[in-house]
C-alpha cells in the first residue's frame, strides 16, 4: 500500500493535478473545445512517457550495477554511464540534460502560472509586477530545499524527523505524499459535491461548452463523487500510516 501511497503522489505531480497547474491551463483553453478529449490525451502521453522511461532507466541501472532504489539519483547515476558508453557522447549528453531542463523549466513554469493567475486576479497586478514579486518570494522559499543537501543538511547520520537525510527529501514527501492528495481529494469534492458555485452541474457545462472534442461522459459522475474521492483518501491515509505510524 505504502508503494500505491508514493505512486499517486508521483502521478498528481507529473499531472500538476493537486497544486492548480493542471487547471489554469486549462482555464486558457478557448471555449470551443470541450476538454475531456484533450485531457485523455495528456493522461495517456504523460504514462507513455513514464513507462518508455522506465524501460530506459532501470535495465540501465541493473547493467552498470546501480541499485535501482537510488530514487533521483538514477537520473545522475544511470544516465552519464549510459551517455558515455554511446558514441558522440557528449552530444547526446547536450540533447538529454537540455531536455532534461526544458522539463524542469515547463515544470516550474506550470506551477508559478498557478499562483500568478490568481494574484493577478485577486489583487489586480500586471503580470510584470506578479512575476517579479513570485520570484522573489519562491526564491525564499526553496532556499531549505537547494541548500539542505550541503550547507544546510543535517549532521552525518543524522535523519530529520527519523527518515529523511535532508531537507530535500523532506520538502518532497510532504508535498507528494500530503499536499498533492490533500489538494486532488478537495478539488473532486469541489467539482462533484459542492452545492455552492460550482457543482456537478457546473463542472458538465464548462467541461461540454465547445463544439469540438470530445464531450465528458455523464456517466462517470457516481465513479468521480464516491469511488475515486474514497481510493484516494484510503491510500492517502493507509500510506501515512505506514510512513509514520506502523
Amino acid at each position: 500500500m505504502f508503494v500505491l501511497h508514493m505512486a499517486l503522489g508521483q502521478a498528481l505531480f507529473s499531472l500538476s493535478v493537486g497544486i492548480g497547474g493542471m487547471l489554469i491551463f486549462g482555464s486558457y483553453f478557448g471555449k470551443e473545445r470541450r476538454l475531456f478529449g484533450d485531457a485523455l490525451t495528456v493522461g495517456i502521453l504523460d504514462v507513455t512517457v513514464i513507462v518508455v522511461m522506465l524501460f530506459v532507466i532501470f535495465p540501465a541501472a541493473f547493467a552498470f550495477g546501480i541499485p535501482a532504489a537510488a530514487g533521483e539519483g538514477l537520473l545522475f547515476l544511470t544516465m552519464p554511464n549510459v551517455l558515455n558508453a554511446m558514441p558522440a557522447s557528449y552530444v547526446w549528453s547536450l540533447i538529454f540534460y537540455f531536455g532534461l531542463f526544458f522539463v524542469a523549466f515547463s515544470t516550474v513554469v506550470a506551477i508559478l502560472e498557478a499562483c500568478i493567475a490568481n494574484c493577478m486576479d485577486k489583487f489586480g497586478w500586471s503580470r510584470s509586477k506578479t512575476v517579479l514579486i513570485n520570484i522573489a518570494v519562491f526564491a525564499i522559499l526553496i532556499l531549505p530545499g537547494t541548500l539542505g543537501r550541503n550547507l544546510w543538511a543535517p549532521a552525518p547520520g543524522t535523519l530529520i524527523l527519523g527518515q529523511f537525510p535532508h531537507w530535500g527529501a523532506f520538502i518532497a514527501t510532504m508535498l507528494t505524499e500530503i499536499l498533492l492528495p490533500i489538494g486532488a481529494f478537495s478539488m473532486l469534492l469541489y467539482v462533484t459535491r459542492s452545492k455552492g458555485a460550482w457543482g456537478w452541474d457546473n463542472f458538465m457545462a464548462n467541461a461540454n461548452m465547445g463544439k469540438t472534442g470530445m464531450k465528458f461522459p455523464q456517466g462517470l459522475r457516481f465513479y468521480m463523487s464516491y469511488i475515486l474521492p474514497a481510493v484516494v483518501a484510503f491510500v492517502f491515509v493507509w500510506g501515512n500510516l505506514q510512513r509514520w505510524v506502523l
